[in-house]
């Protein structure tokens, strides 16, 4: 049932849990092996822990109201979105009256996490994770320029009360970085292509514009800063925009874990807004 509850603007907020530290921006020492175990972690949005529970399959989303007294998430058994699992909050008797959706997915030295709700009158609350986990990044400045690709997910949800405002998105994400120029920070910018709109059974029933990650500079420890995002609409006209971000993982930079948050019309033409959290791992 559609809930009908206004809840005013979200804050989209950053909790960054953990520091990366030693980073080494050329090739690596002999004395250094990248094994350190730092975990980084990046939230926007109310959420603010996710884990995953490999005895239950289940994810473990904290800070999201409604969805549960233990805010677990079953998965969906969804296979639609390639690279990614997509769970569902659980409704017991009086607990988790609102239904929220999250896409989760774990790469060799990443994870990456959206969660979002369709039952508030607004675009209710959610977020974003994305994780390094273990060793100290070594960005391959040696390399140059480099590609890097892999899936996106998406949580996506329209500022309405029709009942049918929760939905998933997927596409193919591709990064390109420069580590040699600017001279202090490298450059990077990239697409999410092949962008299609899922109903909450995993079904394609669209298509949407794919994304531009405009140009961004990466730091000496591998964190991507934060960007702006833009889709455009058949007369190459600004649609949604909003803001990009992620982190460099792995001994060599072999992996970049990234999120997407923006906002505006939900198509061309419409008078309804969209708002969409998603999060990508590309691998070089």
């Amino acid at each position: 049932m559609k809930r009908f509850f206004g809840m005013g603007l979200i804050a989209l907020a950053l909790a960054a849990c953990g520091n990366e530290t030693n980073p080494l921006t050329g090739p690596g020492s002999d004395t250094d092996d990248g094994a350190s175990a730092n975990v980084n972690e990046t939230y926007k949005g109310e959420m603010n822990n996710l884990v995953f529970d490999a005895a239950t399959g289940e994810i473990i989303i904290n800070n999201l109201p409604f969805d549960g007294v233990d805010g677990r998430y079953a998965d969906t058994g969804i296979v639609t979105v390639p690279g990614f699992g997509v769970y569902q909050s659980q409704s017991t008797g009086e607990t988790g009256q609102f239904q929220y959706m999250a896409v989760y997915a774990e790469g060799t030295y990443t994870r990456a996490g959206a969660a979002g709700t369709g039952d508030y009158a607004e675009f209710g609350h959610g977020g974003t994770m994305v994780a390094t986990n273990g060793g100290n990044v070594r960005l391959p400045v040696l390399r140059g320029e480099l590609v890097y690709t892999g899936n996106y997910a998406g949580i996506r949800v329209l500022d309405e009360n029709a009942g049918n405002d929760l939905f998933l998105t997927r596409g193919n994400a591709t990064l390109i970085v420069d580590l040699l120029d600017f001279d202090v920070d490298g450059a990077i910018l990239g697409t999410v292509s092949g962008r299609e709109l899922l109903d909450t059974a995993g079904t394609v029933i669209g298509t949407l514009p794919g994304i531009s990650l405009n140009e961004t500079s990466i730091g000496s420890d591998g964190t991507v800063a934060e960007g702006t995002t833009t889709t455009f609409d058949s007369a190459g006209d600004p649609l949604e925009t909003g803001n990009w971000g992620g982190k460099f993982a792995g001994p060599n930079g072999e992996e970049i874990v990234g999120y997407v948050i923006m906002t505006g019309p939900s198509a061309e033409g419409s008078t309804i807004d969209a708002m969409e959290r998603g999060v990508f791992i590309v691998v070089d």
